[in-house]
Order: C-alpha cells, then structure tokens, then sequence
C-alpha cells in the first residue's frame, strides 16, 4: 500500500514538474581538437560533428540535466613513411631505392552524454559536467611504395594495391563543460571530453578532445 502511494507521489510530482517546465531542444554544430597524430591511424586530430540536446530543469536550485545524441568524425589524414625522405638525396653515383607504406585513416562514429548543468556567476554563464558513451570506426588504407633516384636526381616511384583495414572500439569517458547562452536561440559551449579510438594496429588510443559547440535552440 505504502509502495503503491509512494510512487503516485512520484508521478504526480514528475506530472507538475512536466505541467510547469519544458525541455529545451537544441541543435548543436561541432568542432574539436585532439592529441593525436596521423601516425596513430584514426585520422588528423581535427574533429567535426553534430549534436542534438536536450535539457530538463531539477527542482529548487540543483541545475539540470542535459541529454545528447550526436556524430562526430576525425577527418582525414595521411602519413607518409619517413623511410622515403622527401625530396630523396641522388647517390654519387649509380642510383639509390627508397621503400616504405604510406597510411590514410579517418576516424568517425556515435555518441550519447549525460551531464549535470548548472547556471554560475554572470547571467546566461553555465557549467556542466558528466559521462560519454562513445563508439568508433576506424578505416585505414596502407599503400607500400618503392622510390628510385639517380644520380642526376631524375625520380621514379612506384605504389603497389594498397591493403585496406577497419577496427571499432566502444567507451565512456568524463567530459566537462562551460557555456554561455546568449539569447533563446543561441548559445556556445566549449567542452573537454576523453575518447578512445581504434588505431591502426588494432589497438586504442584515449584521446583529449577539446570541442567547440554552436547551439541553435527550439
């Protein structure tokens, strides 16, 4: 009996909790900066993407709690084999072969936060704090070359198929926060998270991942 009036309590508070407050939705345009090297083969450190969030108010003075669902991809990048110098030195004479793989990787995948948020010092400042769910795939192109130059410096080079790979990796990590929210519409955050990637030997790299948001509200 005490359980079946406890939890009417329950809804009806989220019920006037619900009839008092709203979400609020936004739409929010990503750009970061992380750790990595081309090297590590989960693409260049610059990272893009794309958020939807939602934000819900707690009673009294607590904050509130935000939800986000987005995409995000470290773009392209590629490292060439420093055991092929470039430009190659011509011999003294005859000629010299220069071999190695060259790697292209980019980096993309999913995922979901949840922070604490709460409005500090000025009006529209805000600080937030909380977990995120990250999930990654990896692709990565290897491409081995050989290199001839001459003694005169005349350059040939060849590139045999290149050999193509993919790895995923799932993880949490913590992610911090403060913003500003301008008017009803606009707002910006910037943001430091921990992701982990897959790298090209098939293992994961934790990365630091500094993101600057745009957020469009409605």
């Amino acid at each position: 009996m005490h359980r079946i009036k406890g939890l009417a309590a329950v809804m009806l508070a989220a019920g006037t909790l619900s009839a008092q407050e709203s979400w609020d939705t936004s739409f929010k345009l990503v750009v970061g900066r992380s750790n990595q090297s081309a090297v590590d083969g989960a693409g260049s450190p610059t990272q893009v993407g794309l958020s939807l969030e939602g934000a819900y108010p707690l009673p009294s003075n607590f904050g509130g709690l935000v939800f986000e669902a987005g995409y995000r991809k470290f773009l392209n990048a590629t490292f060439n084999d420093p055991a092929i110098p470039n430009p190659p030195p011509p011999p003294a004479s005859g000629s010299s072969t220069f071999r190695g793989t060259d790697l292209e990787s980019t980096s993309q995948g999913w995922l979901a936060s949840a922070l604490w948020q709460r409005k500090m010092g000025p009006e529209g400042l805000y600080l937030e704090a909380g977990l995120r769910w990250t999930a990654f795939i990896s692709r990565e192109t290897w491409t081995p070359r050989t290199v001839t130059v001459t003694s005169t410096g005349t350059v040939t080079g060849t590139a045999q198929a290149s050999r193509t790979g993919s790895f995923d990796h799932r993880g949490i990590g913590p992610v911090v926060g403060a913003g500003f929210r301008f008017d009803g519409i606009t707002s910006l955050d910037l943001q430091l998270s921990r992701q982990a990637v897959p790298t090209a030997d098939g293992s994961t790299r934790t990365l630091t991942v500094l993101e600057l948001g745009l957020g469009t509200h409605f």
